[in-house]
């Protein structure tokens, strides 16, 4: 290396090395706070500074940084860790200036001079509180659904059960079309509360994804409907992955869907896409007009209908990243197209 390469790597070791880490430490979007070993704050950037609400870093420095967190003996530990271990990563609630509360991630590491002593703590910070926010909002949410599936189980299904079962004997001692249609009342009431507890329990998850084959589990799903004269015409021969259990909801609705709308004698053909499959009837059709309805909650074209059917359907296919479309079969019927799958080749 000649004399002028020297200079120059002298002038970067010397000059803009230096300036990159304070740039950095300066602009950075993330709060970053260096301590001794003493836990007493030595420096901070501007972001740690209107993160916690106060007006320059004099108000900052030189004070424990126990201070700065609703849980101090947390902190405490914290600190303790990174000494001994060399890092901690976590969430804590921070204090601000104003006496108002957020929450932090942190990562915290220990810094070492060239003899490799421990000389103090670097650590950033990150305000979480939206995100905390969110996930508490969700798990509120998600507990009410749990008591409302909880209710329908339980509160709702007994009553019912109990007017059902005095309707059957009322029906062996009196001949009355009222009583058929309490009887029927009863029925559709009772596949309302079904479709219910599963948008309430099963939601937008899906649990357990695995290799399944499609014509086994259509035709599985198929004795599980009421299908009276209709016919299942399996053309595929794929395997998928899926979660198999949400995977039925899906087939089983939209068989029941077939056969409502279709009649006693429909032909329901499942067939492969080029990245899925479709369900397909050679029924009545769905209008164009009412397409985009068709998965809204509570919708339905008949008063039999509990108008929540084809939302699981669409539940089912968001859980696992799908998308669905209903468009008209090559018989003039509905054809509902599930793509984005994922299908397992031939081989494995």
């Amino acid at each position: 290396m000649d004399e002028r390469e020297n200079q120059v790597t002298e002038f970067i070791q010397d000059q803009y090395v230096p300036n990159i880490y304070q740039l950095s430490f300066e602009s950075s979007l993330a709060g970053i706070a260096i301590a001794d070993l003493e836990g007493v704050l030595r420096e901070v950037n501007p972001a740690f500074i209107d993160m916690w609400g106060y007006d320059d870093r004099d108000n900052v420095v030189g004070r424990s940084v126990t201070e700065f967190w609703v849980d101090t003996e947390k902190a405490t530990s914290v600190a303790t860790t990174v000494i001994e271990h060399g890092e901690w990563e976590g969430e804590l609630r921070a204090e601000a200036k104003d006496g108002s509360t957020f929450h932090a991630r942190v990562e915290a590491s220990a810094v070492t001079n060239e003899n490799g002593e421990l000389v103090y703590i670097m650590s950033s910070f990150i305000d979480v509180s939206e995100r905390v926010s969110r996930e508490n909002e969700l798990t509120r949410k998600n507990e009410q659904l749990e008591q409302f599936a909880s209710v329908i189980s339980h509160d709702l299904r007994n009553p019912l059960q109990v007017a059902q079962g005095r309707i059957e004997l009322a029906q062996t001692e009196h001949e009355s079309e009222h009583l058929s249609d309490a009887v029927a009342a009863l029925e559709r009431t009772q596949a309302i509360l079904d479709d219910l507890q599963t948008l309430a329990r099963e939601g937008e998850h899906v649990n357990d994804i695995e290799q399944v084959n499609l014509t086994a589990t259509a035709e599985d799903c198929w004795q599980q409907v009421p299908t009276a004269e209709a016919t299942l015409v399996t053309d595929t021969s794929q395997r998928i992955r899926a979660d198999e259990s949400r995977l039925k909801q899906l087939l089983e609705n939209l068989m029941r869907n077939a056969v409502k709308h279709g009649g006693s004698k429909v032909t329901v053909t499942i067939g492969d896409l080029e990245n899925g499959f479709y369900v397909a009837d050679d029924g009545a059709g769905i209008s164009p007009d009412i397409r985009q309805q068709m998965f809204d909650a509570g919708f339905s074209t008949t008063t039999e209908g509990t108008g929540f059917g084809l939302n699981i359907v669409e539940q089912v296919a968001d859980a696992h990243g799908w998308e669905v479309e209903v468009t008209k079969s090559e018989y003039d019927g509905a054809r509902f197209e599930i793509t984005g799958v994922e299908s397992i080749p031939a081989a494995e």
